[in-house]
């Protein structure tokens, strides 16, 4: 699988909307070329609404997949296998849509360093 750098920045919901719906959708990384339909998490009035929807859906994702002693790095090499990668769709009015990697790129190291935090205090 080829890997994507953790570059760029993920978009935030902080766009204008003009569609009247946006729905999220999951796609399973694990299962990613199979041709089941992706599980839908739900339809937004907004695409800010929907664009939270889907980062809550990266970092619980990426918090289930969370070890003690993980990096960040294989946190993200754990989440680009098994983790849940949301879509929306229409894509972002403003053209810059969400990316469920680059998001989990901004979120795996606030989640390790929580889970050491966690370690430390326990």
């Amino acid at each position: 699988m080829r890997r994507r750098p953790c570059s760029g920045k993920s978009s935030k919901a902080g766009v204008s909307q003009r569609a009247t719906s946006f729905t999220v959708s999951i796609e399973d990384n694990f299962h990613a070329f199979m041709d089941d339909e992706p599980n839908v998490l739900g339809n937004f009035a907004t695409y800010p609404h929907a664009a939270a929807a889907a980062e809550t859906r990266v970092e619980n994702s990426l918090r289930d997949l969370a070890k003690p002693g993980m990096t960040a790095r294989q946190l993200l090499d754990a989440y680009e296998t098994f983790g849940q990668a949301p879509v929306i769709r229409p894509p972002a009015p403003t053209g810059k849509s969400f990316s469920a990697m680059s998001y989990a790129c901004d979120a795996a190291e606030a989640i390790i360093a929580a889970l050491q935090n966690e370690d430390v205090s326990s």
